[in-house]
């Protein structure tokens, strides 16, 4: 980017932000692709929130094998003061009956039930990642002053420092995107679809304006020091190999 568009950037923005701005870019592309991961993100969700992974009827074999299953199990523990495990594995989101339901399941439409909420998600990495360049660079650049001719090579200090500030702005410009897509994600794949505005409205609506912002304060505490440390260890590295 820098290579191909610096020149451009400069003449369009001047020669303060142009760094920022082309480094913010190059971040917004990255986090647009990322949402090709989307379903592994899905199904942790999943996971996490311990939702249904699908709704449809199970079959009657299926049905059928696990209730005996079950009172098999009873029978054999029935002095056992240990709480049947048969009793836990239907909260699971892979029960036998989700799988026995999958089989039914078109592949294709497994594929668009995981891919649920890609838009938004897709918003909230580029969104994300603009910020956590943009402001990493910033913080370099102006602050720092490590952007003017003959400056020194930014020490690992710096580097985190500046990380640590683009980490907490990345998670704090998307968290409002990044509520709608976990809500989103938060059902069974063979629900009835709910459009991201729609969701919206009714998030407003019945839990006001500040639900947009519901755990973004954990997620910079877990987050923003794990980000930082990975994104000032990928810039160090970068800056020494380029000095190689």
């Amino acid at each position: 980017m820098k290579k191909n568009y610096l020149a451009s950037y400069k003449e369009q923005f001047g020669e303060r932000w142009a760094k920022t701005l082309i480094s913010g870019t190059s971040g917004f592309f990255i986090g647009t692709f990322e949402v090709i991961l989307l379903p592994l993100d899905a199904l942790k969700v999943k996971r996490q929130t311990g939702v249904q992974f699908m709704t449809s009827k199970p079959t009657v074999a299926a049905a059928t094998s696990t209730t005996n299953t079950t009172k098999s199990f009873s029978t054999i523990s029935s002095t056992s003061t240990t709480k049947p495990i048969q009793s836990i594995i239907p909260q699971n989101s892979f029960t036998t009956n989700a799988r026995a339901a999958m089989a039914h399941q078109s592949p294709l439409l497994l594929i668009a039930g995981l891919y649920r909420g890609a838009s938004w998600t897709a918003v909230r990495n580029s969104i994300g990642l603009f910020a956590l360049f943009g402001s990493s660079t910033f913080v370099k650049e102006d602050l720092f002053g490590l952007g003017k001719p003959n400056a020194p090579p930014a020490t690992v200090t710096q580097l985190f420092i500046a990380s640590l500030v683009g980490a907490f702005s990345s998670i704090a410009v998307a968290a409002p995107f990044d509520v709608i897509k976990v809500r989103m994600q938060a059902t069974s794949i063979d629900s009835r679809r709910v459009s991201g505005i729609e969701l919206f409205k009714t998030l407003i609506k019945n839990e006001g304006v500040w639900a947009l912002t519901k755990g973004v304060v954990p997620k910079m505490i877990a987050s923003g020091p794990k980000v930082a440390f990975s994104f000032t260890v990928a810039q160090w590295l970068a800056e020494y190999f380029s000095r190689l």
